[in-house]
């Protein structure tokens, strides 16, 4: 064990928590660390910035949150159009099947009224149901 502690740094020391985060290439590190132990405050870690780093940092900032909101805008200008394609398409396709039943439906009462006249007119029931192609449970309304 004391073999371990000759090699590495305890960065629980002053000495090994200077070692670690007081060089110059470390920074990185350092502002890391700060900004799980701060939670990411931006004001007490601005402080160690100099004030190009502070530039480069809000300039950063800036990008990041005009990126965000491109994209933000994309997805909800993407969600309206879905949903109006989606909402169109539903229309068209519901105007058709209600087309197609109205016109199955118009055929059908053609077809009665038309079985109407015949069976007024004398013709059996079953003439009647071939002709028209009725089949007994319509012809019952008749």
């Amino acid at each position: 064990m004391n073999g371990l502690q000759d090699r590495y740094i305890n960065p629980f020391t002053d000495f090994g928590f200077k070692k670690l985060f007081g060089e110059e290439v470390n920074k990185d590190l350092l502002l890391d660390f700060l900004n799980q132990l701060l939670k990411e405050e931006e004001g007490e870690i601005m402080s160690f910035f100099s004030p190009e780093e502070r530039h480069a940092y809000e300039d950063s900032l800036k990008y990041y949150r005009d990126l965000k909101n491109v994209i933000d805008t994309a997805w909800e200008e993407g969600k309206e159009e879905g949903f109006e394609e989606g909402l169109e398409r539903g229309r068209e396709e519901g105007l058709e099947k209600g087309r197609e039943e109205g016109e199955q439906m118009g055929i059908k009462m053609g077809k009665i009224e038309i079985a109407r006249k015949l069976l007024s007119q004398g013709m059996s029931r079953e003439q009647v149901q071939e002709m028209t192609g009725l089949d007994e449970e319509e012809m019952k309304g008749v």
